[in-house]
Formats: C-alpha cells, sequence, structure tokens
C-alpha cells in the first residue's frame, strides 16, 4: 500500500510529522494491515505519544511479530510508567534480534531503574556486550550490570 511506503520512506528520514498522516491513512483503509499499525506506533513513539502507540503496536504484533515493533512497544510502555510490560517487550526483542546492543541497553535501563529486582526476579542481566565501539566522551565501552534477586 502506497501509504504505509511513504509514511515507512518518511520515518526513515526523521519525518515523523509526515509518517503519521501516511501512516493513520493506511490504517483507515486496511484496518488489519500490520505494517501499518506498526509503522504508525513506532512514529508515534518517536514522537512522544506512548498513549496513543500502544494499541497500534499490539495489534501488529501478532500477526508480524518484529524486533524493532516490541522494542517500541517497550519504550511506550515504559514511557507510560508500566516498567514490567516494558521489559517483557525489550526481552522479546532480544529474542528476535540478540545481537542488537541498543535493545540490550533498553532492557538494562529498564531493569536499572525499577530499583530492587523482586525476588526469584533472575540473577542477573547483561547490560551490554556491545560488539561494536560505542563513543562516550571519546571512551570505547563494554559494562556489564548484574542485579541479584536477594536484592529485594
Amino acid at each position: 500500500m502506497a501509504e504505509c511506503t511513504l509514511g515507512a520512506v518518511l520515518l526513515d528520514a526523521g519525518d515523523l510529522g509526515g509518517a503519521i498522516p501516511h501512516f493513520q491513512t493506511a490504517v483507515r483503509l486496511v484496518p488489519d494491515f500490520s505494517y501499518a499499525h506498526e509503522g504508525l506506533g513506532r512514529a508515534l513513539v518517536a514522537a512522544g505519544r506512548p498513549e496513543e502507540a500502544i494499541p497500534h503496536l499490539e495489534r501488529s504484533l501478532p500477526s508480524l511479530p518484529s524486533a524493532p515493533a516490541h522494542d517500541a512497544l517497550g519504550t511506550a510502555s515504559w514511557a507510560w510508567d508500566v516498567p514490567d510490560e516494558a521489559a517483557g517487550a525489550f526481552r522479546a526483542a532480544l529474542r528476535l534480534d540478540p545481537e542488537n546492543d541498543e535493545y540490550l541497553l533498553h532492557l538494562g535501563e529498564a531493569l536499572g531503574n525499577q530499583g530492587p529486582l523482586r525476588r526469584g526476579a533472575g540473577a542477573c542481566c547483561a547490560f551490554g556486550s556491545a560488539r561494536r565501539a560505542t563513543p562516550i566522551a571519546g571512551v570505547s565501552w563494554r559494562w556489564r550490570c548484574c542485579w541479584a534477586a536477594r536484592w529485594s
């Protein structure tokens, strides 16, 4: 569908104001079009509108489980202050794309900012095992952070 394709091109170019209306049109014309729901959800998350994004991302995932959609759902859930759902979505993104350091970072941030983990929450979360050097103040990094369930 042309509207969805144009929305995707605009989203990739960073034109959220242009992408969102095209995805909305695609969703209106073909309500069961998972790609349009995913694109609209991702664009809404990027535009800082997580509450609007969540239903579109949730609608897209059963028929189109993609790592970027799960990551966007995690970001939206985190922004909407639903940390358990955010962590679950980030884990789902990592299951689909285990080499993606950005998803790993998102999961680490979600878990680390929750405070002490609940009992039985698992022994350790790898916060970063970057395959590529990521510059932070001119320094490459490779770091891990673990949380023990006993901290709860």
